[in-house]
């Protein structure tokens, strides 16, 4: 399992700005919000943005359209993006569960299918390709593939 960070340690603000934005983002605007984009957009780490995005999710369980994506993996077995109803199959098929975390929230039709996540994991690249140091992983030969910057949309 991952590292448990606490969203407190999120960007302080008047109210909790970030569940602010978050809430206009998603349930507004309608846009999909991974861990990776919270963090490149606020500046903070990625394991404090999968919680910010945790308890976003939590909180806003009873909303019908809100769909969750969680990533579950297993290092032998591979990696699942699956909706938060899925969850316990995945874990089930994957055996022992390595890592399990919120991946990206959105209203459900924004996330009817994958393509949504795509784009939204290259976007928070492209706009912030600087932002290694807001990342989990640490190596410095671990480098975005440009050939990505290839596709049409």
């Amino acid at each position: 399992m991952t590292a448990s960070v606490d969203a407190s340690d999120a960007p302080a603000g008047p109210d909790n700005m970030w569940e602010d934005n978050l809430r206009e983002w998603i349930l507004d605007e309608g846009a999909v919000v991974s861990a990776k984009s919270l963090s490149r957009t606020l500046k903070v780490h990625a394991n404090v943005a999968k919680e910010m995005l945790f308890k976003f999710a939590d909180e806003n369980a009873d909303k019908e359209d809100l769909e969750v994506v969680y990533l579950v993996a297993n290092g032998r077995r591979g990696v699942r993006l699956v909706r938060r109803d899925d969850v316990a199959k995945a874990e089930t098929d994957l055996g022992s569960v390595s890592s399990k975390h919120v991946f990206a929230v959105g209203r459900k039709s924004a996330l009817k299918n994958g393509l949504a996540l795509c784009w939204r994991q290259m976007d928070a690249v492209t706009e912030a390709p600087n932002a290694s140091n807001l990342s989990a992983v640490q190596n410095k030969r671990a480098v975005p593939n440009r050939a990505s910057e290839a596709v049409t949309r």
